[in-house]
């Protein structure tokens, strides 16, 4: 129908369509779109079509023309064709993102300083040090601080930068204490009167013209007599100058200036005692070699030694005396005998072949106790030792002297012996019980046959005996037997038997321990020589010494120990 109203009115139409897209078919007389060429549309078989180029975005389907999209950045959200989240990528970016379009406040990395704030490692961090003093709100608590090791402080180094500062003592920190203002105010005390001026050159000849002219150059004029040279513009001996590139500008010193002289690397200090001078001297380092001092030479410098003799010093400052470097002459007093080195007990201090002092024991005749007690051991002093006679009383017991021997029964010679025909029958006789003895002056019957006679000479006694042995007592009654001894009896001399003179002991068991380890045994009565029978389990034992056993008065001693369950026998007489 359209077609054909077309071609009804297309005559009529031709000339207001021209320039409009649409023309009359000249033969048809048919209504014809004008189509450019590559517009992207056709007309196939009477119909319109869209022409699609591949790969551009558009799709013809079943339904009709679609869009085609990847489905990673874009996609149909609602029906309609959005940006997905997330879906913009950095390098989608033609060029950088301007401040408004971000959704919140960011800071620009040309925008961190780099000072006290870094961005490195995809961070904004704090950088190192950056944080100074002014930055602070105010002071830091003491547990912000990183912990010291003991006897440390804090100070800072020659950058600036606060260290810790270990070897302070808790003496040395005290002595902040004593500071009473500032301490450059102290120093500054201290060195009043000092004012250090810059370095010169040299200290010349003040006669002679500048060696150099170059501003800035520094000397110092000496005293030498004679006027000073007219190139130094007017200044005077021991003078300051300075060349300014035109002239010398002169300083005169006062007291205390000091300058550094570069060509005798030494200090020139001003002084004024009357003559005032230059004096030269040595500028001292700072630094000090381990354990060494600073002491004044010969020429008043102080000089870098090492501490040495009688004392000696570590770096720390503590002083030692040296081994055997106390002398007798050093000594204030009297040494107490608390620093004496302790000995041993009892022993004594003696000096030795090289006059050196030590502890010993004392030894040899005389010894001594820890309570100073000394002692003359037994049998020391001998003949030679005594200063003179020994007294009577000095005696332990009562001994005769020779001149106490009278010569006429006894002598002395090497020793005291009754001498020849001494004895005669007045001074013995028979006792009753059958023994020779020798009477007293008291008749009494003692042991003794010596005596003081009124001569205080030492004598056989022949007088007062109470019964002499007449010659008829010497009578023989019956002819002797075998076993039978004569024997002087209150009834004159007799013979009897040898038997009846003893006490027989026959099968006594000695008193002692049988137990395989004693050796030590007693009898009851101390036996009569050689009739001692000893019996051990029956068998007969050998006395003597290295045989069975021995015998001292009752004690019997054997060299094996009997066993236990032994019988011990004796017999004996006594």
């Amino acid at each position: 129908m359209a077609e054909r109203n077309t071609r009804l009115h297309g005559r009529q139409l031709a000339d207001s369509l021209a320039g409009s897209g649409l023309q009359k078919n000249a033969v048809t007389d048919a209504l014809e779109i004008n189509l450019k060429a590559n517009a992207g549309l056709n007309i196939d078989t009477d119909q319109l079509e869209v022409l699609l180029e591949a790969s551009k975005g558009l799709a013809v389907s079943a339904s009709g023309l679609a869009i085609d999209y990847d489905d990673s950045s874009i996609g149909i959200t609602l029906g309609k064709l959005a940006i997905k989240a997330l879906g913009i990528t950095n390098d989608m970016l033609a060029g950088s993102i301007s401040d408004d379009k971000l959704v919140a406040d960011y800071i620009q990395t040309s925008e961190v300083d780099d000072s006290s704030i870094e961005f490195a490692g995809g961070s904004l961090n704090v950088k190192a040090l950056g944080i100074t003093n002014d930055m602070l709100a105010g002071s830091i608590a003491l547990s912000k601080l990183v912990a010291l090791t003991a006897n440390s402080a804090i100070a800072t180094n020659a950058s600036g930068e606060i260290v810790a500062v270990s070897g302070v003592s808790d003496t040395e920190i005290g002595y902040l204490a004593n500071v009473t203002s500032d301490i450059q105010a102290q120093l500054n005390a201290l060195t009043s009167g000092y004012s250090r001026r810059p370095a010169v050159i040299n200290i010349v000849d003040n006669t002679v013209a500048p060696p150099t002219e170059v501003t800035g150059d520094r000397y110092i004029l000496d005293e030498t007599a004679g006027g000073v040279h007219a190139d130094w513009d007017g200044a005077s001996p021991n003078d300051i100058v300075e060349f300014d590139g035109s002239v010398w500008v002169a300083t005169t010193p006062t007291e205390g200036f000091v300058a550094y002289v570069d060509s005798s690397d030494k200090d020139a200090l001003f002084v004024d005692d009357g003559t005032p001078q230059w004096e030269l001297r040595a500028v001292q380092s700072t630094s000090l070699a381990d354990g060494k001092i600073w002491i004044g030479n010969s020429s008043g410098e102080a000089t870098e030694v090492t501490m040495s003799g009688d004392v000696t010093i570590t770096n720390l400052g503590v002083t030692s005396i040296g081994n055997a470097k106390v002398t007798n002459d050093m000594l204030a007093g009297s040494v107490a005998l608390s620093k004496l080195v302790s000995g041993t007990s009892a022993q004594i201090i003696v000096a030795d072949g090289s006059g050196i002092p030590s502890y010993v024991n004392m030894s040899g005749d005389v010894t001594i106790s820890n309570a100073g007690v000394t002692a003359i051991g037994t049998g020391k002093v001998t003949n030679d030792m005594l200063a003179g006679s020994i007294d009577d009383s000095k005696l332990l017991a009562d001994y005769i002297q020779t001149s106490e021997v009278d010569n006429s029964t006894i002598e002395f010679g090497t020793s005291l012996n009754v001498k020849a025909d001494g004895i005669t029958d007045a001074h013995i006789r028979l006792t009753n019980d059958g023994y020779l003895t020798a009477r007293n002056s008291a008749g009494d019957g003692d042991i003794s046959i010596l005596k003081v006679n009124t001569s205080d000479k030492v004598a056989l006694d022949a007088t007062s005996w109470a019964s002499v042995i007449p010659e008829s007592a010497l009578n023989i009654f019956n002819a002797p037997t075998v076993g039978k001894y004569m024997k002087y009896t209150s009834n004159g001399l007799e013979w009897v038997d040898l038997e009846s003179a003893h006490t027989h002991v026959d099968n006594e068991t000695p008193s002692g321990l049988i137990d395989g380890a004693n050796t030590e045994y007693t009898i009851a009565n101390t036996p009569t020589a050689g009739t001692v029978k000893l019996y051990l389990n029956g068998l007969r034992q050998e006395a003597g010494s290295g045989k069975d056993y021995t015998i001292s008065g009752t004690t019997i001693t054997f060299a094996v120990a009997p066993e236990a369950g032994d019988v011990l026998l004796a017999d004996y007489q006594y």
